[in-house]
């Protein structure tokens, strides 16, 4: 046989046989041949090693945890990053080890949901059953938060990666509060506000309504403009932290723009809820503020908007509140006040006279 066939045959028998050819081989050719065969072992056996570190320098280094099982539910090979998120020890992650005796591990150091064993394991054997492509989020006990990918083999196994994603859903969480915050006040916004107003409103009924207070602050403009922003920001803050001392638990204030806030108020005997929480509101916001070293008076007034009808829109219930609250205005400030139906007409009478008004100044001769 020539020495290519021989090598190809050696190579395809294995370690046992190139030996046994080494051994038969005799003479000059012989040796030629030892020699040649030696080199090629060598050089296939150092390709071999290279291909190994190549592979394992390509899965260590990927920022996901990464499994092999078989369809027997054994460890094929996992990287340096599986490992290291499951806490496995380095008996853990050898070829061969059982899947179940990787969660029994997990199971002992608390790196698993908060639910039971079995339970998990059902949930897993259901995913490999499936025999599908799958993406699940899973929220360890210690809270981290992992997304595993999951994709069936033919032979019934799987190659899965674990992805944490704690960080990025914290980030993520932090950024919708702060989309739904007030900068200033670090209240709820007017974003928020609508959301929950739109929650709230189609539970309305006679027996549970849902009351809405809009409250703006009196002589604010006079500190503003007297102070200078700065200690108007900083009276702004204030009353917003007395708001908040002043609603319920389960009730939301917002502050919706400038010196108005809002409440929205449920699960409570209404306007009676509304009112007393209006009169503590009115009695802490005109206690005086000291703020950058200047004592200042200011005061609220309020405006109520009862809804027991769950087909009234957020927009018709801050009209109502608003209308409520200009009237509490009108009546000299620190008040209270409840939308009834007769506000709209006369709102509506002011904005016609207000109209007429405009129309007369800017008529011929009206100068």
């Amino acid at each position: 046989m020539a020495p290519a066939g021989l090598l190809l045959a050696a190579l395809g028998g294995g370690h046992a046989l190139v030996i046994g050819i080494l051994a038969l081989a005799t003479g000059a050719a012989g040796i030629l041949l030892r020699s040649h065969l030696l080199r090629e072992w060598d050089a296939m056996q150092a390709e071999q090693k290279a291909e190994h570190l190549r592979f394992e320098t390509a899965i260590n280094n990927i920022s996901q945890g990464l499994c092999f099982f078989d369809g027997q539910r054994r460890l094929i090979v996992c990287n340096n990053r599986y490992a290291t998120m499951y806490g496995l020890t380095p008996e853990l992650v050898r070829r061969g080890t059982t899947l179940a005796q990787i969660l029994d591990h997990r199971f002992s150091t608390g790196a698993m949901p908060a639910i039971a064993r079995d339970e998990y394991v059902a949930w897993r054997e259901g995913i490999a059953a499936a025999n599908q492509r799958s993406d699940t989020v899973v929220t360890l006990r210690d809270g981290r938060v992992f997304e595993i990918h999951h994709e069936p083999m033919p032979d019934g196994g799987w190659v899965a990666t674990h992805a944490d994603i704690t960080e990025h859903r914290r980030v993520q969480a932090e950024i919708e509060r702060l989309a739904r915050s007030d900068a200033l006040t670090s209240l709820p916004n007017r974003l928020h506000f609508r959301e929950r107003l739109n929650e709230a409103l189609p539970t309305a009924s006679a027996t549970a309504p849902v009351a809405v207070l809009c409250v703006d602050l009196d002589r604010f403009k006079a500190v503003n403009d007297g102070l200078g922003h700065p200690v108007g920001d900083e009276l702004l803050r204030a009353a917003g932290q007395r708001l908040r001392q002043c609603i319920r638990e389960g009730d939301l204030v917002a502050r919706l723009g400038g010196d108005e806030f809002a409440i929205i108020q449920t699960g409570a005997p209404q306007p009676a809820a509304a009112q007393a929480t209006a009169d503590r509101l009115i009695a802490s916001i005109g206690a005086p503020f000291v703020l950058q070293g200047h004592s200042l008076q200011v005061g609220a007034s309020v405006g109520v908007a009862i809804i027991d009808d769950p087909t009234t829109s957020a927009d018709d219930t801050l009209k109502r509140a608003d209308l409520a609250l200009y009237d509490a205005k009108a009546r000299g400030r620190g008040c209270v006040s409840l939308y009834r139906d007769p506000m709209a007409d006369q709102a509506r009478e002011r904005q016609a006279a207000r109209s007429t008004c405009v129309a007369l100044e800017g008529a011929p001769g009206s100068g």
